[in-house]
């Protein structure tokens, strides 16, 4: 396993836009029209988002990017 400490990852706004709705459940068509994109640019954001991160799954995805900083548990879990 890659040490978080070991690389820096920047998620861009949309990637931590869609990866906030897809932990809120959202599905990708929902995050789209949501958004304002396509599925398949929601796609896009969520998968670049997953090899930044050399993750498997979009919920890994969502951990490390909180693990790292870049998102905040706070905000996905609605705590005000």
């Amino acid at each position: 396993m890659l040490s978080v400490d070991t690389y820096v990852v920047t998620l861009s706004p949309r990637q931590k836009a869609c990866l906030t709705l897809s932990a809120a459940d959202l599905t990708v068509a929902q995050i789209g029209r949501r958004l304002g994109i396509a599925s398949s640019t929601v796609e896009t954001h969520l998968d670049r988002a997953r090899r930044k991160l050399k993750t498997e799954t979009r919920i890994k995805t969502i951990l490390m990017a909180v693990k790292i900083g870049a998102l905040d548990l706070d905000e996905l879990l609605g705590v005000q």
